[in-house]
């Protein structure tokens, strides 16, 4: 066994080189900058692509309830200004009816 105290600049040399190489070998398996930033920055631009479709075709499907409210009052206005019109029209008729009773009956 290499005596390194000795000064032994051979020995020296092995024993910085291993020490480097123990070095790199640690940090190769043990930081994990490297991945872990390309793994967060692939993450949010996949998050971001999926994200906003979804917020458009929320928006999209907003404008289509307000679409569909509008469309509903709409109807139902119509159909109360018709409902008052069948109601006259048959009060009407009914009238008239009645007055046609009333007039074969005397």
């Amino acid at each position: 066994m290499p005596d390194i105290m000795a000064g032994n600049t051979t020995d020296v040399k092995i024993v910085t080189d291993t020490f480097k190489t123990a070095d790199q070998l640690r940090c190769r398996v043990f930081d994990h900058k490297q991945f872990t930033s390309g793994e967060i920055s692939f993450f949010l631009k996949e998050f971001e692509d999926k994200r906003t479709p979804i917020q458009g075709s929320i928006r999209d499907g907003k404008d289509i309830l307000d679409s569909l409210e509008k469309t509903r009052k709409s109807i139902q206005e119509s159909t109360a200004i018709l409902e008052t019109d069948v109601i006259e029209q048959v009060s009407h008729e009914s009238k008239l009816l009645i007055d046609w009773l009333i007039g074969w009956l005397i």
